[in-house]
């Protein structure tokens, strides 16, 4: 495959058109396309522009994608907010017992005035 045919591909996958549809159109097998992609594990989760060093190409696509997949937590463990009893995620480093400023504002206040 010459680089001419792995732009095209990228270009076209990138607009988000299917495998099947990549292989009619430039003659180059399903299978062929599905293996350089496999290989080539270093694109744009989002658009399919190959990357140097970098998880994603752009700001753009970055939050795309983070607005596409917003149940992800990676590595945050489920906390209990001490003064407003909200539940929130947090990552298990950090001791965090509030879920806002706010919250950190009122339990200090508190405290205040349980202390006068």
């Amino acid at each position: 495959m010459t680089d001419a045919e792995k732009n095209n591909i990228i270009k076209l996958r990138a607009k988000g058109i299917s495998y099947k549809k990549i292989s009619a159109e430039t003659g180059i097998s399903e299978n062929t396309i599905k293996s350089f992609f496999k290989r080539n594990t270093d694109l744009c989760p989002v658009c399919g522009i190959p990357l140097t060093g970098k998880k994603y190409c752009s700001d753009k696509c970055r939050i795309s994608w983070w607005n596409k997949h917003p149940h992800r937590t990676f590595g945050m463990i489920e906390c209990q907010c001490e003064t407003c009893k909200k539940t929130f995620f947090a990552y298990p480093s950090k001791a965090r017992k509030y879920c806002s400023k706010a919250c950190y504002g009122k339990s200090c206040r508190k405290e205040k005035c349980n202390d006068k």
